[in-house]
């Protein structure tokens, strides 16, 4: 961890942990996806889904101690406009 994030690789990599959640949802009957969030060392990145039946996603990372409320509100705001979009 050098602090940063190579963008490609992780929009590939959280892509299949979103694939398996929406995997898993629809298998169990949870119904629609709307959010994941991923705690590793010390930082969380928060998924929000933008468009559901597309599979597309907004992503939030943040350091440890971040106000992860205040992003969940962000990113909600955000999948709201993006839904709007498709």
């Amino acid at each position: 961890g050098g602090g940063g994030y190579d963008i490609e690789a992780a929009g590939v990599e959280y892509g299949k942990v979103v694939e398996e959640a929406l995997k898993a949802a629809k298998v169990l009957n949870l119904g629609v996806l709307e959010e994941i969030t991923v705690g590793a060392g010390d930082s969380t990145v928060i998924l929000r889904m933008a468009a559901p039946q597309y599979g597309y996603y907004i992503a939030f990372a943040m350091k440890a101690g971040s106000n992860v409320g205040r992003a969940r509100y962000l990113l909600r705001r955000a999948a709201l406009k993006a839904r709007k979009e498709f």
